[in-house]
């Protein structure tokens, strides 16, 4: 059938390659995968040129735009993945590359870092609660009956900036061999460490530290 209006003829087309297309929809895609297996190398670089010719047509904006569109599509999987990727390292390398980490953001930015935390403080003031008073009840569980009081508050006292009163063999603690060990609060449990030093330490203790007091527990099962 022809037509000598050339707007019928074209709709006649666009109507004949719409229904050719539906009826044999899968041969179609089926030789157009092909070809592209063919020639992977052709089809990439043809990519890449149409993508940086639009690039350049549509401005920095589109770009932009369309990058934070692809980020948002793809946002969770991506989370999840970085999720696995940090369960999947050691758990004490997690551990040392995480206080590494918030030790630099506080150096960089000391301002930044002491009103985060007084708002973090502010907003969460029930867990702190809770926190400091496990933190009382454990000292006052190991602390004896006869220990000279005035002796460790002197310690602490004492204290310079930048250092922390540390127990030298933690309250609660783990061995390296996964041993339960107990201190005291005592006086001669009591160490100045550099505050870095101490938050590297947490509640581990090494076999080259002294121990002083203690009682070690096999781990639980």
């Amino acid at each position: 059938m022809t037509y000598k209006d050339p707007e019928k003829r074209r709709a006649y087309h666009r109507a004949y390659i719409i229904r050719y297309r539906q009826l044999n929809g899968d041969r179609l895609r089926a030789q157009e995968h092909q070809r592209r297996l063919a020639d992977v190398e052709t089809t990439r670089e043809r990519w890449r040129i149409k993508e940086a010719k639009r690039r350049i047509t549509k401005g920095p904006e589109w770009v932009a735009e369309k990058q934070r569109k692809a980020y948002l599509r793809q946002r969770e999987k991506r989370l999840e993945y970085a999720r696995q990727q940090r369960l999947a390292v050691d758990p004490e390398m997690r551990r040392r590359l995480s206080r590494e980490s918030y030790q630099r953001r506080k150096e960089a930015n000391p301002l930044q870092w002491q009103e985060k935390r007084r708002q973090w403080r502010e907003n969460n003031r029930g867990l702190v609660r809770a926190r400091n008073t496990a933190r009382k009840a454990k000292i006052k569980t190991a602390t004896p009956p006869w220990v000279n009081l005035a002796e460790i508050a002197a310690i602490y006292q004492n204290c310079d900036d930048g250092y922390h009163v540390d127990h030298i063999v933690p309250i609660r603690g783990l061995t390296s061999e996964g041993y339960r060990v107990s201190g005291l609060h005592v006086p001669w449990n009591l160490q100045y460490l550099p505050e870095q030093e101490n938050l590297r330490k947490l509640t581990r203790i090494q076999p080259e530290d002294p121990v002083y007091g203690i009682n070690i527990r096999r781990p639980r099962i």
